[in-house]
C-alpha cells in the first residue's frame, strides 16, 4: 500500500508515520476554509454528467497550484492527476465524482438545467483535493504514486443525450468510471478509494463488492386512436408499459437478499394527448446486483415483464439494453 515512510523528526532524526501525518494534518487545516469555500462553490454551480466543464475547470486549476501534472477531458471531462513518490510502489487512486443529480425542485437547483448536488459530490471533490493538499506535504516520503481522479458522469441520468454520445463514438459507456475503465484510464491503478456523505454514522469499509448496472430502454409500440370516440380500435402503448411495470415489481421477492438487487424504472414519455390512445411508451430501466449472475437473472426478469406487458396488450416493445 502506497504509505509516507521515513521522514526527517524534530531531533534531526527519520520522522514516525505519525510526525508525517500531522504535517499533512496541518496542510489541510491550513487551507481549511479555501476546501470549504471550494465544496460551497461547486454545489452553487451544479452541472450534469459528461457536461462538467466548470467544476473540472475548477479540479484542474487545484492541480496547477498543487504541482500536479494531469491530464484532462478523460471521457470528456474527467481529470487525472499523478503524485509521483520517492521510489517504485503500488500506486493508489483517490477518486472524485463530479456530477450533480437532475432535481428541479431541489432547492440549490441551478434554474436552467435542474442539476443539484443532491448526492454530496461537491463534498466529495473537496475531499479529493484536501487529500491532495495533505500528501502534497509529504510526497517525498511516498513509497509508490497516487492518482487523483475526477471522475464524470456517476449518476445516470439525461440517458437520451448520453446514447447521442454514444453513437457518435464520443462515449463508450454511459456512466463515467465504465467508459474511464474501457479507455485504460485504471489500467495503472493497484486501488481505488472515495468517501461519500451519508446520513449513517460514519464507517470504514474495505474490499467491498459494489453493485454492476444495466440500462435498458424499452419502447412499447401500439396504435392510435381517438380516445373518447374509438378507442377500440387503438392499441394502448402506456397500458402495456404500466403493466410491464408491475410485471417488474412483481418479481421483486424473488430477488436474494444477498444479491443487491436493484431494479428502478422511470416512464419518460407515455403518449402525446389524453384525448388520444398513447402509440408510443417508453420505459427507462436502470438493473443493479452485486454479482454477474445475478444481474443476468434480474435482466431476464425485465426481459419477461416487457414481453409480457406487451402481449397482454397486442403491443410490441424493442429493448436497448447499455452495460454501465
Amino acid at each position: 500500500m502506497t504509505t509516507p515512510t521515513s521522514g526527517t523528526g524534530p531531533g534531526g532524526g527519520p520522522a514516525s508515520a505519525g510526525q508525517l501525518k500531522e504535517r499533512a494534518r496541518a496542510a489541510i487545516e491550513d487551507r481549511r476554509e479555501r476546501l470549504l469555500e471550494l465544496s460551497e462553490d461547486l454545489q452553487s454551480h451544479p452541472e450534469t454528467g459528461f457536461r462538467e466543464h466548470r467544476t473540472a475547470a475548477t479540479v484542474a486549476q487545484w492541480f496547477t497550484e498543487l504541482r500536479l501534472p494531469f491530464e484532462s477531458g478523460l471521457s470528456l471531462t474527467g481529470v487525472k492527476a499523478r503524485m509521483a513518490g520517492r521510489a517504485q510502489g503500488p500506486t493508489v487512486a483517490v477518486l472524485g465524482e463530479l456530477d450533480a443529480l437532475v432535481l428541479p425542485r431541489h432547492p440549490l437547483a441551478d434554474p436552467e438545467t435542474g442539476a443539484a448536488h443532491a448526492c454530496g459530490h461537491h463534498a466529495q471533490v473537496a475531499s479529493m483535493i484536501g487529500t491532495a493538499v495533505g500528501l502534497a506535504a509529504v510526497r517525498e516520503h511516498l513509497d509508490g504514486d497516487v492518482a487523483f481522479l475526477a471522475v464524470p458522469a456517476e449518476e445516470s441520468v439525461e440517458l437520451d443525450w448520453r446514447r447521442e454520445r454514444v453513437r457518435a463514438g464520443e462515449l463508450t459507456h454511459l456512466v463515467g468510471k465504465a467508459d474511464l475503465l474501457a479507455r485504460g484510464a485504471f489500467d495503472d491503478v493497484d486501488m481505488a478509494m472515495l468517501c461519500h456523505t451519508s446520513g449513517q454514522p460514519a464507517r470504514l469499509s474495505v474490499g467491498d463488492s459494489h453493485n454492476g448496472s444495466v440500462v435498458k430502454r424499452i419502447t412499447f409500440t401500439g396504435r392510435a386512436s381517438h380516445a373518447g370516440s374509438s378507442p377500440w380500435y387503438g392499441v394502448n402503448a402506456l397500458k402495456a408499459a404500466m403493466l410491464a411495470i408491475s410485471a417488474i415489481d412483481a418479481q421483486r421477492d424473488t430477488f436474494r437478499d444477498e444479491d443487491a438487487v436493484r431494479v428502478n424504472a422511470v416512464l419518460p414519455h407515455g403518449g402525446d394527448a389524453p384525448t388520444a390512445v398513447p402509440d408510443r411508451a417508453e420505459l427507462d430501466v436502470v438493473i443493479r446486483a452485486r454479482t454477474l449472475d445475478a444481474l443476468r437473472g434480474a435482466c431476464d426478469a425485465v426481459d419477461r415483464a416487457a414481453r409480457a406487458g406487451a402481449m397482454a396488450l397486442g403491443a410490441g416493445a424493442t429493448t436497448e439494453t447499455t452495460l454501465n
